[in-house]
């Protein structure tokens, strides 16, 4: 919950050549692979742990980026997935596909049932059950969509649209914050845990979330238009 006290203030830190930055057990020296998890000793980047996104960061950028944001959000923390454990995964595609109706759904438990495993297996404490998120974000997309779909030139009734489409994106916040926290403690569990830089891909989402805001605002007002862009 966004409500919480905020979460300790990670600092960076260096990964310790002496453990296994996988599994985090001692490691013999003239070793190549690690005896406990079968991990890479030689060629493994520290980069593969600068994974911790602060929630504040993830919901502000939530507010402004909106479903353009939440699309970057899975590919990344996808990709995160995928750089860490190695697994056959396809970022990209695990993101496009929350624009095919139905099996989206299917792909968005797998996010959330996949950190959840990872996470158990951690021996740390998870978030609520994939199940329950996933029907929460499907009926606010249906909220979403439908508001998205009324195109009226009544002010008073796109600004309570405008109203509909801020509290879908608390509800997502909160679903998003909660997800991030518990994926945060996994990857500072880990040693050689460190924030993760802001890349073009949260740059380009800031610039096109401006400019959504910026339409939606002019349409409301009828300053410019008199149909209703998608937020």
């Amino acid at each position: 919950m966004l409500c919480c006290a905020p979460e300790p203030l990670l600092g960076e830190m260096i990964v310790d050549p002496n453990f296994c930055s996988k599994c985090d057990k001692v490691r013999d020296t003239d070793a190549s692979y690690c005896s406990e998890c079968g991990s890479d000793l030689v060629s493994v980047d520290p980069g593969d742990l600068d994974n911790l996104m602060s929630r504040k960061r993830v919901v502000v950028l939530l507010f402004i980026g909106g479903w353009i944001f939440l699309l970057y959000w899975m590919y990344r923390t996808w990709k995160q997935y995928k750089d860490h454990s190695r697994q056959r995964a396809f970022p990209v595609w695990h993101a496009l596909t929350q624009f095919v109706p139905i099996y989206n759904f299917f792909r968005m438990h797998a996010h959330f049932r996949v950190y959840k495993e990872l996470i158990l297996q951690r021996g740390l404490s998870s978030y609520t059950p994939p199940m329950y998120m996933v029907v929460v974000m499907i009926a606010t997309l249906v909220f979403y969509f439908v508001a998205n779909g009324i195109d009226t030139p009544d002010v008073s009734v796109n600004l309570i649209i405008v109203g509909v489409v801020l509290l879908i994106l608390v509800i997502q916040a909160l679903i998003v914050a909660s997800f991030q926290k518990h994926a945060n403690l996994y990857w500072a569990s880990f040693r050689g845990a460190s924030r993760a830089p802001i890349g073009t891909g949260e740059v380009i989402v800031t610039v096109l979330g401006i400019v959504d805001w910026i339409l939606t605002i002019l349409a409301v007002t009828n300053v410019a238009f008199g149909g209703w862009p998608i937020l």
